[in-house]
Parts: C-alpha cells; structure tokens; sequence
C-alpha cells in the first residue's frame, strides 16, 4: 500500500468519526427544552481541483467554508509534497 492511499483511508476515516461527533452533538442540544426557535445556517464547499466554490446561507458561513477550503487545500498540497 502506498502513503498516500494509506492518508486517503485516514483522512476518509477522520471525516466519518467527525460527522458522528457532529451529530451527537446536535442530538443533546435538542433534548434540551428551548423557548425561542433555533437558527440554522448552512452551506457547502465544492472543491475542482484548487478552485473552491463556495456556498453560504450567510456571509460568516461562507467565510468559515472559505477557510474550511483554504484549510483542505494546504493539507491535499502538503499530502502531495510530502508523500509524493
């Protein structure tokens, strides 16, 4: 098996584990009795090549994605450096 199979199982693995987490988390906040209606901002992040296209409910949540893109793109160029 070669590194960079081996960081892709990893990384997939990684984000699987973190969209459990995630959605425990929201399972506890939703067992507590709330009085005002909770607020849900979303989007998403569309990845070609080093292009991001991003999409956002909000300006904060596209900047956050935005970051979230800059944050995937710098660890896929160091994965391709380093393991090359």
């Amino acid at each position: 098996m070669t590194y960079g199979l081996i960081a892709g199982i990893a990384l997939l693995a990684l984000g699987i584990v973190l969209l459990l987490v995630a959605r425990l988390g929201k399972e506890t906040k939703a067992d507590q009795p709330s009085s005002r209606e909770s607020k849900w901002d979303g989007g998403a992040v569309i990845l070609i090549g080093p292009i991001p296209i991003v999409i956002g409910k909000n300006v904060r949540v596209a900047k956050e994605l935005l970051l979230l893109a800059l944050a995937v793109f710098i660890a896929m160029l160091l994965l391709y450096v380093f393991v090359r």
